[in-house]
């Protein structure tokens, strides 16, 4: 089955970096609803839970930490890629 939620997992890299729907939805200009609901979408298509729920906040699941340093470092590439597009795309003929 192929993936489909590339989208959540920007939800997921901002959650998993605050600790927090709360946080994480007020940096992402969404709401805490709008927040917990991708993470159960993300999870439901991963077949496993990402972050445990906690009086305070979420916590990432071992699985969770895995797929974080995988996110962290495709999208890492990614903005090292288009830094260095931009800089190509800078350089003007005279």
């Amino acid at each position: 089955m192929k993936f489909r939620h590339y989208d959540s997992l920007k939800i997921f890299k901002t959650t998993a970096q605050y600790g927090s729907f709360s946080d994480a939805a007020a940096q992402l200009n969404l709401t805490k609803g709008a927040i917990s609901y991708q993470i159960k979408i993300l999870e439901q298509e991963l077949g496993f839970t990402v972050f445990n729920r906690i009086a305070r906040g979420v916590e990432l699941t071992s699985k969770g930490q895995e797929l974080l340093l995988s996110v962290q470092a495709a999208f890492g590439d990614v903005e090292n890629k288009i830094n260095e597009l931009r800089k190509t795309d800078v350089q003007t003929l005279t």
